[in-house]
């Protein structure tokens, strides 16, 4: 199991199974040229930030991702509360260098599923 991290939650003005959609589509989408790029200088798997160890629907990703700076994983979970649906994104790494991107990963996926959903 890798080190803790950080874990943040957010509450969503969306369904569950809308959230679980933008997050599944903004996580396992074809990666940018820059991400890719990114991906290549730090020797990223397969080329690919991460890959999707686990898929739950609409509940539950886990992405697991490695490069030649430190291994991590990433859990998002999505809740119905009453009435917000939660969003909430646990981070896990090790690094062998010093890199603090990954503690941001969620607050960019929970960006991103904001402008998913607002159109």
């Amino acid at each position: 199991m890798l080190p803790f991290v950080d874990e943040r939650m957010r509450p969503v003005a969306a369904s569950v199974e809308a959230t679980w959609e933008a997050v599944h589509a903004a996580m396992t989408s074809p990666p940018s040229r820059r991400t890719e790029r990114y991906a290549r200088l730090v020797g990223a798997r397969d080329g690919r930030p991460f890959a999707v160890a686990e898929a739950d629907p609409p509940h539950r990703l886990v992405l697991v991702g490695e490069h030649r700076f430190s291994r991590y994983s990433l859990v998002f979970t999505v809740d119905e509360l009453d009435p917000p649906t939660r969003f909430s994104g646990l981070s896990n790494f090790k690094q062998i260098f010093s890199n603090d991107a990954i503690i941001s990963t969620t607050e960019s996926v929970y960006h991103t599923l904001r402008v998913a959903m607002n159109g």
